[in-house]
């Protein structure tokens, strides 16, 4: 019998993320197409701020260090922001982040996160199935856990913080115990973990294929929800 794992990415495949963004001025809904605006800057890093200091994205810098280093020289602190941000989303399962545009930090995220309606139905099937379940996460410790709980997922199968280059080597890692690794995403985050599964599989909800088109043509499945990647699962 050949062991099978499936390794989900968080936000935007397993769930939606909710909240506020603050630009220094002026606090407003954070929109599901704010982060993939940053992503397309020549220069741009995301930080997980909440236990400790995680890059989980970085483009134009050269390395974490100068990112971290960035960092220090930011005008507000999170003592600064946070009582701000408290006053719109607060509790044990939210994430504060920070996304800077070379030294100037662009503005703070403070997010909560809800499952998708099919997320609980599909995780449960897969695992009736006999396959292990894992989740690799830019989004922060808490706010996984969390919601890894209300999957059934153990703590120890979770990887939280991940950056692009973490989840490949998570993927490469489970490989080496696995006969065959699926990995699940929804973005360009995920593409070095698609390259390192043996099956890869993009969510895409949006249906904006066109803008997609280069991870489109580089994975071997598209679905739009997650009862699809069990129907693929039992294929294999």
């Amino acid at each position: 019998m050949v062991l099978k794992a499936v390794v989900f990415d968080g936000a935007g495949t397993l769930w939606k993320l909710t909240g506020f963004v603050y630009d220094g001025e002026k606090v407003a809904m954070f929109q599901e197409e704010t982060l993939a605006d940053f992503t397309k800057m020549d220069k741009v890093a995301l930080v997980n701020v909440e236990e400790d200091l995680h890059v989980v994205y970085y483009r134009g810098f050269d390395g974490k260090e100068e990112v971290l280093k960035k960092l220090i020289k930011a005008s507000l602190s999170l003592e600064d922001v946070s009582p701000i941000l408290d006053k719109y989303l607060r509790g044990e399962d939210v994430c504060t982040s920070i996304v800077l545009n070379g030294e100037k930090t662009i503005c703070w995220l403070r997010l909560r996160a809800s499952l998708y309606p099919e997320a609980k139905d599909a995780v449960k099937e897969l695992r009736n199935l006999g396959i292990d379940i894992f989740i690799a996460s830019g989004n922060c410790e808490k706010l996984c856990l969390k919601l890894a709980q209300d999957l059934s997922v153990p703590a120890m199968f979770v990887k939280p913080n991940a950056s692009p280059e973490g989840k490949q080597d998570f993927v490469k890692l489970l490989d080496g115990f696995y006969g065959v690794v699926f990995m699940v995403g929804d973005n360009e985050n995920d593409a070095l973990a698609f390259e390192a599964a043996d099956v890869s599989i993009l969510v895409d909800r949006t249906s904006k294929r066109r803008a997609r088109k280069d991870l489109i043509e580089n994975v071997d499945y598209v679905v739009n929800n997650l009862r699809e990647v069990v129907d693929i699962v039992k294929e294999f």
